[in-house]
């Protein structure tokens, strides 16, 4: 069953928590201040589309494509973007709220989570070479068989990452920051 096509739109302060979604498409839309919050956005694609202050917490994505999405200042709590199509999945955060999210086993290099709340996220097994934490805050963030390679924590706040248990090959932290890496090993540093 074929939806709606929508491209190049601006959707400001509408909620879509009620609005039957499955299966539509919006091509390089732009979302401002709308709500999502418990919304089933199953089976919908989102391609080159921007959404900015809106709430997205606990949305469901089961097969939602999101193909070259940006979240400025979005709550995206609880979502998992596991669930969510990986053909083509690129995503990248600013400012956002991503608490309790989980991001296990999805295959995202070079992603940005610029000055996000990510605390008690779920990365496990996910592929995260490259990616960018600057002035993010990992509070019981979960690494675990990650891969990290090349990315950068040189201003990420509180983690916590075992060495031992994810790929770390020309990670970048902070010498202020080195003890998020020897949390595990029960050192503290003074």
């Amino acid at each position: 069953m074929a939806g709606e096509y929508y491209k190049q739109q601006v959707f400001e302060d509408r909620h879509f928590t009620a609005v039957k979604m499955a299966s539509d498409e919006f091509d390089q839309c732009e979302f401002i201040r709308c709500h999502f919050a418990g919304a089933d956005l199953g089976h919908v694609e989102f391609n080159n589309c921007l959404f900015r202050d809106c709430d997205l917490s606990s949305a469901k994505l089961y097969a939602a494509t999101f193909n070259e999405v940006q979240f400025i200042g979005c709550k995206c709590i609880g979502i998992r973007f596991e669930e969510a199509n990986p053909f083509l999945f690129t995503v990248g955060f600013d400012h956002c709220l991503l608490h309790f999210a989980s991001f296990f086993q999805r295959k995202m290099p070079g992603t940005r989570f610029l000055h996000c709340q990510l605390q008690e996220a779920d990365f496990a097994e996910a592929d995260l070479e490259g990616a960018d934490f600057s002035g993010s805050d990992l509070a019981g963030t979960k690494f675990e068989n990650t891969r990290l390679d090349r990315a950068d924590f040189r201003e990420a706040l509180r983690f916590g990452i075992d060495p031992a248990r994810n790929s770390l090959k020309k990670a970048r932290f902070s010498r202020e920051a080195l003890s998020g890496l020897l949390l595990t090993f029960g050192i503290s540093i003074d």
